[in-house]
């Protein structure tokens, strides 16, 4: 899912979500689409919630808290073999 928007002061911008990056992975579970995605943010409340995102290229992780509004995306399948 790549991001086309992230409200400031939320926890996607305080955990370092940018616009243009592809969420790859919530919790260490690969996740394709925005229900997917909603459903693990939502059932996180409070906790911390653990993002692979691809920024071009490159993989990083960050944690986002699970409350709040999330980054607004795109849905986006990689391919894990090209993935860098």
């Amino acid at each position: 899912m790549g991001v086309t928007e992230v409200t400031p002061g939320t926890p996607a911008e305080e955990g370092g979500v940018r616009r243009g990056d592809v969420i790859q992975e919530v919790d260490r579970k690969p996740t394709a689409t925005m229900d997917q995605f909603q459903r693990v943010i939502e059932q996180a409340g409070n906790e911390p919630v653990l993002l692979l995102i691809n920024r071009s290229g490159e993989h990083l992780y960050t944690v986002v808290l699970g409350s709040g509004e999330t980054p607004r995306t795109h849905d986006e399948r990689l391919d894990p073999r090209t993935a860098k």
